[in-house]
C-alpha cells in the first residue's frame, strides 16, 4: 500500500512539474510535426537509401523539441569544476531500518584545497530532488564552482532508486527505518568526511532542493550537533506528513494543523537542541510545492530559534526591475541573522540561478548556491549545538 501511494505521489508531482511549460512544449511540437510531414512528402518517392536515411536522421531531430536536446546535452557534460570529482560508497557498520549500510555519494575537493589536503576546510552536504542524481544535482546548481572560489568541500549523496523509484528522499515518511534513517545515514557520512579529511567540525552545512530540502531539514533537525546551518529550496513544511499521500497534500496547500508542534515533533531525544540557523529560498510560481510551504518553514524556524512571535522581519527588496528580484526577510536574534527568507515572485520549482538546461533549474533569479552559502559562512557551531 505505502509503495502504490508513493508511486500515486511522485507521478503526480511529476505531472504538476511539466505543467508549467506544456502550453511551450505543445507549440513546438506541432510546429516540429508539420514541418517533418512537410519533408517527408518531399522525399516520398525517392528511391535514394542513402536520402532516406538522411531524411529519417533529419526528421528525428526536427521533431525533437529544442529544451529536450539540450536536457540530454546537459546530462552528458563533464560536472562543472576546475577540483576533483569522485564516486564513493558510504558504508554504515550495521543496518538501520531499511538503511543497509550503503549510501551513494560524490565527493568534491575544490581546487582551492592545498595539496596536503583539504585540512580545515567546511564541508556542505547537498541533497538533490526527485527524478535527479547526484551528478545532475551538481551540473544544474554549479555549486562546485562556487566551492572552488570560496574553498569548501561538498558531499553529494544521492538515494537509491531501489529505496524510492524516482530518488525521492523519504522526507514524507520521517519514522525511524525509512526517512529517519536516511536522515542518520546522511549524518554519519557527514562525520566520516569531517574525521577522515579532518574538515572543520564545526562549519558543516546541509542544503536541498524539493525532496532534498525536506530531507535537509530532517537531518538538521535530528543531528544539531553536527550541522550549524540548513538550507531549503522549494521544500514543503516539516512534519505534516507521515506517508506519501499526507506528503503530496502539504506540497498542495501546506499545513493545516499546529506547524509549531509539529517541527518540535522531529527534534532527537537523544541530542540537546539550542537552536538551527535557516535559509529558506522558494518561487512564487512553484506549482508543484506551494509558496505557502516556505512561510510556514519560516514560522517553524522562528519557533525553534526562540525567536519571539511578534517580533516583525527585516524586509528588503533586491534586484527590483531585472529577472533576478527577489525579497529578503530576516528574523535576527541580536546582531545575527537566525532565519532568512528568499521570495522568488518569477521562479517555478527550480534551483534559483541555476543552469536551465538541467531539469528542476533556473537561470534567472538570484545564484541561491551563493545566498546560501552566503549564509552559511556567518554561522559556526560550537560544543553541542551553540551557534555563535
Amino acid at each position: 500500500m505505502a509503495r502504490k501511494l508513493s508511486t500515486l505521489f511522485f507521478s503526480m508531482a511529476q505531472r504538476m512539474a511539466r505543467d508549467q511549460q506544456r502550453v511551450l512544449r505543445r507549440a513546438t511540437r506541432t510546429a516540429a510535426a508539420v514541418s517533418g510531414r512537410t519533408l517527408a512528402r518531399t522525399v516520398k518517392n525517392t528511391t535514394d537509401p542513402l536520402i532516406r536515411k538522411a531524411f529519417k536522421t533529419g526528421l528525428t531531430a526536427v521533431t525533437t523539441p529544442p529544451s529536450v536536446a539540450k536536457r540530454r546535452a546537459a546530462a552528458a557534460a563533464p560536472i562543472p569544476g576546475a577540483g576533483t570529482w569522485q564516486a564513493h560508497i558510504f558504508r554504515g557498520s550495521t543496518s538501520i531500518g531499511q538503511w543497509h549500510g550503503r549510501l551513494a555519494y560524490h565527493l568534491y575537493i575544490p581546487s582551492s584545497a592545498p595539496a596536503k589536503g583539504p585540512h580545515g576546510m567546511p564541508l556542505v552536504v547537498m541533497l538533490h530532488g526527485c527524478q535527479q542524481t547526484a551528478a545532475d544535482f551538481a551540473r544544474g546548481t554549479r555549486m562546485n564552482r562556487l566551492a572552488d572560489k570560496e574553498g569548501f568541500v561538498i558531499a553529494w549523496p544521492q538515494q537509491s532508486a531501489n529505496a524510492q523509484s524516482q530518488r525521492c528522499w523519504r522526507w514524507f515518511r520521517p519514522q525511524h527505518g525509512h526517512g529517519g534513517s536516511e536522515a542518520d545515514a546522511i549524518a554519519s557520512l557527514a562525520r566520516s568526511l569531517v574525521a577522515k579529511l579532518r574538515l572543520d567540525a564545526d562549519r558543516v552545512y546541509v542544503a536541498g532542493l524539493s525532496a532534498g530540502a525536506g530531507m535537509a531539514a530532517l537531518v538538521a533537525l535530528r543531528h544539531p550537533d553536527v550541522f550549524a546551518a540548513v538550507g531549503l529550496h522549494s521544500g514543503a513544511v516539516m512534519g505534516d506528513a507521515y506517508d506519501a499521500s499526507a506528503g503530496m497534500a502539504a506540497m498542495r496547500r501546506g499545513s493545516r494543523r499546529d506547524v509549531l508542534e509539529q517541527a518540535r515533533s522531529l527534534l532527537s531525544t537523544a541530542v540537546p537542541f539550542a537552536g538551527m540557523p535557516a535559509m529558506i529560498v522558494h518561487g512564487g510560481r512553484d506549482h508543484v510545492v506551494d509558496v505557502r510551504n516556505a512561510r510556514q518553514l519560516f514560522e517553524q524556524f522562528r519557533d525553534l530559534n526562540g525567536i519571539d512571535a511578534m517580533q516583525p522581519p527585516v524586509v528588503a527588496a533586491l534586484a527590483a526591475g531585472t529577472d533576478r528580484a527577489w525579497q529578503r526577510e530576516d528574523l535576527r536574534a541580536g546582531r545575527r541573522t537566525m532565519v532568512r527568507l528568499a521570495y522568488v515572485p518569477a521562479l517555478g520549482h527550480a534551483w534559483s540561478g541555476g543552469d536551465s538546461d538541467v531539469k528542476f533549474h533556473d537561470a534567472a533569479g538570484p545564484n541561491a548556491g551563493l545566498l546560501f552559502w552566503r549564509f552559511f559562512e556567518a554561522n559556526t557551531r560550537v560544543g553541542d549545538s551553540t551557534l555563535v
